[in-house]
């Protein structure tokens, strides 16, 4: 399952698993997660992983358009995986880009819930 939620600590985390997958299949997994969002009452804590991705600038436009219009509305905290070399500019510029203030990167699922929850 590439949507789900975990508890963790009493709260609810929306994970979403972007491992592995080609752009255009990134893509539709980023108009579901926004679905989910979007019907989530309060906000939510959002947990990303994507490991072994490729962001292609096809999907850096649409996440940023969604970003600024879904994810930084109904996301309280973002936590990302998978976040290396040329990656983590683009998650800077995305940031900057969408106004994005509550989004971290971590090498570890576990440190990235514990940050997620405190």
């Amino acid at each position: 399952m590439r949507i789900s939620w975990k508890a963790y600590k009493g709260k609810q985390i929306l994970y979403v698993d972007y491992s592995g997958l080609k752009t255009d299949e990134m893509i539709k997994l980023l108009h579901d997660s926004c679905d989910v969002l979007n019907t989530s009452p309060g906000g939510v804590l959002l947990l990303t992983n994507f490991e072994n991705t490729t962001a292609t600038t096809e999907y850096m436009n649409e996440v940023k358009r969604l970003g600024k219009d879904v994810i930084t509305v109904k996301a309280t905290r973002t936590a990302l995986l998978g976040i290396v070399g040329v990656k983590g500019v683009l998650v800077q510029g995305y940031a900057f880009f969408t106004g994005e203030k509550n989004l971290k990167t971590f090498s570890t699922e576990q440190d990235a819930m514990e940050w997620l929850v405190s």
